[in-house]
């Protein structure tokens, strides 16, 4: 790996002081290599980064303050009652359902129902990955602002937010490795299992049956859509056609680095998070079968 590093740190600083004079003339900065196996690839300037981020991060902070007004002329009396983590959640959760989904769905179309990365995991950009990126980094950014008002939350999940920000950013701006943040997205449908067992546990409560089965669910779903990802992320990259030792050595090493950390820190998360969905409910379920003795 640190050959791999050296020798694509080497390719990058001889690009840099001798740049193709054909990328000189591309007038679009978003426009493909007339070579698809190029590298380094024309970056997108960070200006142009942040504009298509702050949309989304808007859309999701308004959409937060209009939902908790809803919220507040509908159930006045619960909405009082919540502690403020709780009454923050209460719209924050349906945000948080809706990034889930929309990452989701567009990473099951582009990387398992187009044969998007069919030949490499490295080269391929597809449309729609600048939106889906800029969408998730607003909606990280935005969920951030609420992890701090509410002062509880785990570090891991600052972590993650963290790494989808910069993941985020570093892949609009390189334009390579798309393959591992579209397919890592897909594990974000679990959330949605989360977000419906909070609202059980808050409107109806834990001694029911439905909390009891979303509970299962969530410890069922987590492990069954997460932990998979990270191996077959790994097999997908050594089993790629097109993703040879040579094309890895073109990757920025910065770029390579990026990738590693972020497979690592979330595969890794994605162990821990659904070990402790398995545990929770194997400890409610033992709190259950004694209170029955």
């Amino acid at each position: 790996m640190i050959f791999i590093f050296f020798r694509a740190l080497k390719s990058f600083a001889q690009h840099c002081r001798h740049p193709r004079k054909d990328q000189g003339s591309q007038t679009n900065i978003m426009s493909p290599p007339d070579d698809p196996k190029a590298f380094p690839r024309p970056t997108r300037p960070l200006t142009s980064i942040g504009t298509k981020i702050v949309p989304p991060f808007l859309v999701y902070s308004a959409a937060h303050l209009i939902l908790k007004i809803i919220f507040d002329r509908i159930m006045p009396r619960k909405m009082k009652s919540l502690s403020t983590r709780d009454a923050i959640y209460v719209p924050e959760k349906i945000l948080s359902s809706v990034n889930g989904l929309h990452l989701a769905v567009v990473s099951i179309l582009i990387v398992f129902i187009r044969p998007t990365y069919d030949e490499s995991t490295i080269t391929p950009y597809p449309d729609g990955v600048d939106d889906l990126m800029a969408s998730l980094c607003g909606y990280s950014i935005y969920d951030m602002i609420t992890m701090w008002a509410q002062k509880e939350d785990h570090y891991s999940l600052w972590i993650h937010h963290v790494v989808n920000v910069i993941g985020s950013v570093f892949l609009m701006r390189y334009r390579i490795t798309s393959f591992y943040p579209m397919l890592f997205s897909f594990t974000e449908i679990s959330v949605l299992f989360n977000n419906i067992l909070w609202y059980v546990d808050i409107f109806l409560g834990r001694n029911t049956v439905a909390y009891g089965r979303f509970l299962l669910l969530r410890a069922i779903a987590f492990p069954a859509t997460r932990l998979w990802v990270g191996p077959y992320a790994l097999y997908r990259a050594i089993n790629a056609p097109g993703d040879s030792l040579e094309a890895w050595k073109q990757v920025p090493p910065f770029v390579t680095f990026l990738t590693i950390m972020n497979v690592t820190l979330i595969s890794a998360a994605n162990a821990g998070w659904s070990w402790a969905m398995i545990k929770i409910y194997y400890r409610w379920a033992k709190k259950g079968k004694a209170k029955k003795k």
